[in-house]
């Protein structure tokens, strides 16, 4: 709890302090993984942000509707479930292709101001692992997170693209001239990829702007895999 604590207070990056709580959440409540999962910008759907026990490409996969599955739940009512067995009840939903058999699962909403901004879920191979108590420390952590999560989160939608999460013009704006000028003064290269996806046009036109847009975020997340940190 304290280096949860020291985590919140001090973090910078969301990704980086989502992922990192994941994994001492994990530890503190003896489960198989966590996963911490935020609203969209119309907040009708969670997408998955950061876990601990699961592998990345799956992490990325997770998204509920508002109201599905036990994450949906849990974000619609704003109040958490503990489930010693989910095949009892007829709300959990299992993600395809997923490599982790849950049996026992805890779920609590990570809200400000009683509004929801996504879900904190731990799940475990084993039934009946959770307790009442696992879910208030849940909670305690959820709501000590919370407003360190929103207002890192709004900080980084100014800055990115709501659809694909990458960076946009307004950062780009801000950050290329400090590139440029270090790389000068330090006397190393600096390079700019420009790319364009190829015949895009016919997928639209194809298929509709709903799989285009998922085109979209799925060549994000490809390059996002591909790149150094510091890129």
């Amino acid at each position: 709890m304290f280096e949860i604590g020291k985590l919140i207070g001090s973090a910078e990056d969301l990704d980086g302090l989502l992922t990192q709580v994941s994994r001492l959440v994990t530890q503190l409540v003896n489960a198989r993984a966590c996963s911490i999962l935020l609203l969209d910008a119309d907040k009708q759907r969670l997408l998955g942000r950061a876990a601990y026990g699961l592998r990345r490409e799956n992490v990325e996969t997770i998204s509920f509707k508002l109201g599905e599955g036990i994450a949906g739940w849990v974000a619609q009512h704003g109040e958490a479930v503990l489930l010693a067995d989910v095949t009892q009840d007829p709300r959990f939903t299992l993600l395809p292709g997923s490599d982790h058999k849950i049996r026992s699962l805890a779920c609590v909403p990570i809200q400000t101001h009683d509004e929801a901004i996504g879900v904190l879920t731990t799940t475990a191979s084993k039934i009946d692992v959770f307790t009442a108590d696992d879910i208030e420390l849940l909670e305690f952590v959820a709501t000590t997170m919370a407003l360190d999560v929103q207002n890192m989160r709004l900080r980084r939608l100014a800055m990115t693209d709501a659809l694909t999460g990458v960076f946009n013009r307004e950062f780009l704006a801000r950050e290329l001239p400090k590139a440029i000028a270090h790389a000068a003064a330090n006397k190393y290269p600096l390079s700019i990829a420009m790319l364009d996806i190829d015949h895009f046009k016919q997928v639209n036109d194809t298929h509709g702007h709903a799989i285009g847009d998922g085109v979209l975020a799925q060549v994000a997340q490809r390059l996002g895999r591909a790149i150094r940190g510091v890129d």
